[in-house]
């Protein structure tokens, strides 16, 4: 269960009705994303994270990635461009997070 990010809000940013996506398959996708993102951050109780608006921003992003390669045709995303996009899942997508979570990274995990 998602604890930083709802499925309603997913869905305001993917703008897509409870008809098409309802609120298990989206709190999968925001699951997965906060999988990725959490890990990464400095050892503290997730419900520090919760009100932290680069965490939110990050968890989203992911979120969007991860709706976008599920129901893009073949699992290739497009870009603005209508030109395939299939490196969005990889280390591109971690530079963009990175920005967002600069100080809230816990360095010691990635020298791991």
């Amino acid at each position: 269960m998602p604890t930083i990010v709802t499925a309603s809000e997913l869905r305001q940013i993917l703008g897509v009705s409870e008809n098409l996506y309802d609120d298990d398959y989206l709190d999968q996708i925001i699951d997965t994303a906060e999988g990725v993102i959490l890990p990464m951050l400095q050892e503290l109780e997730v419900g520090d994270y919760s009100d932290d608006a680069r965490v939110q921003s990050a968890i989203l992003t992911v979120s969007v990635e991860v709706f976008q390669s599920r129901v893009a045709p073949g699992g290739q995303i497009e870009g603005v461009d209508f030109q395939p996009t299939p490196f969005r899942m990889g280390r591109s997508l971690w530079n963009k997070c990175s920005g967002l979570l600069g100080a809230l990274v816990d360095v010691d995990t990635i020298a791991q």
